[in-house]
């Protein structure tokens, strides 16, 4: 239940009857005596919180551990160590060109080298960005020992945590992903691993909050679509995340924000043993991660040749963009729609980096498209950006690398041709003998033929309001009646509320989106008696539990649970009546002083009925497909 929700309620417990004027307990403290500070609360993760967590995601997940996961707390200075041990990449030889510097200068990625000031490397976007990481060489997941300031903090902790346990469970239950024959094959491969961790940790948030999976991943897909994941990661605009190359940032955000859509819309399409079963069929490109469509169809890239460098030139660097990285790029020169659209028929390609005399750096790159009409809409894009490649440099010596401004782009058919940093009459030539670098376009093999189904907009929560005697609620579809002699109104914390000013006989109707398990009917029957307990006790009284069970409502099944306020006849009844095939509930509370106000209050809930049966709207928000 909603905290804001279940405050309301209890609020309308609190009146007549209840002895607002009763002083606190306690002895009376002289204005002269200062007041004991509050003890500062701790929020730590210990070992019997990270065993739950552990537990608890597997559950979620629906993973069964095949061993125990190790859990390791290290100081930040350890942790830091331990996470870049390992990264240190092959020194390039003395003056040497890295097939890194070749591509993103090739492709223009870097800035002009006056404008590198305060770029971040990878490893400060990773001390910054990491706080918790699975390793596989020690098969231990590790996390920071820090002072948490709050609950909120507590919980990021743990839901990181969560994300890693998984990526525990993905080590003993699946098999390592083949070698990649490229750098977007790389990180469509871990699109899967870090997107399925993201589902795992957004299914624990779930569980803990009482949501179903599905509702759960909806929400967070939605909120990850609207939200770029950079603006909430851990900080302000100045974070080092902000200041990577843009290339980095989005290729250290791919995995996790685009690898958790491919995931979501898999389950939904066949729930977790589909999304186990893509173990076993890892995506081949960032087409796939971002087309799941495609993925589930089985469509493979294209193959392509390496290009070969033409007399005088020998070959720096050879991969494929894939699609990710070609929005980018289209990216630095029109606006994004366009760029994504552009890229968006990407079936394949290649690319080659070739060192020309004087250190002159020239590109080749050649790419399939799904039609003509996406390899046309790619070669008016690329035939527009000229004035986006200008001439640079890896360095500010005399002597480093250059490469010059000028391109040339050729399409044949749904091949398209792209040439930069060549002599004007040496690039057309060359562009056009990419074309026979294109293999045949392979046959699509479907993992599954379930569909995605559509992504309909989820029908919010709305108010119900109030004709003459009679409440509507459209999203719930139900009405029912302001009893006689009686005061309604709607809106608020909650959603509909009768009353009687001057006498304790108040009712209330909300909805709950926490599952109707008996786990989850006890964990709100407890934060109920919680709250009530300690606003009864602030007015130097006590509460006794009277119990409760399962009861037959106007609307159905429901279980009930009823508490007296010790010495007097005032008494607080709790109704959840399931809803939604139990992923939520209408949640009825009643207030009353004496027999007579607790009958006018039964007579109120009896009053309900359904409008469309059990076809509530609200179903397709507490229970999304």
């Amino acid at each position: 239940m909603h905290p804001r929700r279940l405050r309301g309620l209890l609020a309308l417990s609190l009146g007549a009857g209840c002895g607002p004027g009763a002083a606190p307990a306690g002895p009376p403290r002289s204005p002269e005596q200062p007041a004991a500070p509050a003890p500062q609360e701790r929020f730590t993760l210990g070992d019997r919180a990270i065993e739950e967590v552990v537990r608890a995601v597997s559950t979620a997940r629906q993973l069964s551990p095949r061993r125990p996961v190790v859990v390791e707390r290290l100081d930040h200075e350890r942790f830091v160590e331990r996470l870049l041990a390992g990264r240190d990449a092959e020194p390039s030889p003395e003056g040497a060109l890295s097939a890194d510097a070749a591509f993103l200068l090739g492709f223009n990625f870097l800035p002009q080298p006056g404008e590198r000031g305060g770029l971040s490397t990878v490893d400060e976007v990773l001390k910054e960005q990491v706080v918790g990481f699975y390793s596989r060489a020690t098969d231990k997941v590790f996390i920071p020992d820090v002072a948490l300031a709050s609950e909120d903090e507590l919980l990021e902790q743990q839901a990181v945590l969560a994300h890693e346990v998984q990526h525990a469970l993905q080590a003993q239950v699946f098999p390592r992903p083949p070698e990649a024959r490229s750098a977007d094959e790389a990180i469509a491969q871990l699109a899967l691993i870090e997107g399925d961790a993201m589902v795992a940790m957004g299914a624990w948030l779930g569980a803990e909050a009482g949501a179903p999976v599905g509702r759960t991943l909806r929400r967070i897909v939605e909120v990850t679509k609207r939200v770029p994941l950079a603006s909430v990661t851990r900080g302000e605009a100045d974070t080092k995340l902000d200041k990577a190359l843009d290339l980095t940032r989005k290729r250290l955000e791919f995995p996790y924000r685009s690898g958790m859509l491919l995931v979501t819309d898999v389950y939904r399409a066949g729930g977790f043993p589909l999304v186990d079963r893509m173990y076993t069929r890892f995506p081949r490109s960032t087409e796939q991660v971002l087309h799941p469509e495609k993925y589930l169809a089985g469509e493979p890239p294209r193959p392509f040749a390496d290009p070969r460098p033409p007399p005088g030139y020998a070959l720096s660097a050879a991969d494929t963009l894939g699609e990710l990285d070609t929005r980018i790029l289209l990216e630095r020169c029109v606006d994004a729609e366009i760029a994504e659209r552009a890229a968006a028929g990407w079936a394949g390609d290649r690319f080659g980096v070739f060192a020309g005399p004087e250190r002159r750096l020239a590109t080749a790159w050649i790419s399939g498209w799904d039609t003509e009409k996406d390899a046309e809409e790619l070669e008016a894009t690329l035939g527009q950006s000229a004035a986006c490649w200008q001439k640079n440099a890896l360095g500010l010596e005399q002597g480093d690398y250059t490469i010059a401004a000028s391109i040339a782009v050729r399409r044949q058919g749904k091949l398209v041709a792209f040439v930069r940093g060549f002599p004007e009459g040496a690039g057309a030539a060359l562009a056009s003998q990419l074309f026979t670098l294109a293999g045949p376009e392979p046959k699509p093999t479907p993992l599954t033929d379930l569909p995605i189904p559509p992504r309909v907009r989820l029908p919010e929560p709305e108010p119900g309001r109030i004709e003459g005697d009679v409440y509507r609620n459209g999203w719930l579809d139900v009405v029912g009646r302001v009893p006689p002699g009686m005061l309604g109104h709607v809106g608020g914390d909650v959603d509909f509320v009768v009353e009687r000013p001057g006498t304790l006989v108040r009712g209330g109707m909300s909805v709950s989106t926490r599952i109707t398990s008996d786990a989850e009917n006890e964990k709100a029957f407890g934060e109920v008696q919680e709250s009530f307990v300690r606003d009864i006790a602030a007015l130097s009284m006590r509460v006794e539990a009277l119990g409760g069970g399962p009861m037959t409502t106007a609307l159905g099944a429901g279980v009930a649970r009823t508490w007296r306020v010790a010495g007097t006849p005032v008494e607080l009844r709790l109704v959840l009546v399931p809803i939604c095939a139990g992923t939520g509930s209408i949640v009825f509370v009643q207030a009353y002083g004496d027999p007579y106000a607790r009958g006018v209050l039964d007579g109120w809930m009896d009053s309900f009925r359904w409008t469309d049966g059990r076809n509530l709207t609200a179903c397709d928000f507490l229970d999304p497909k």
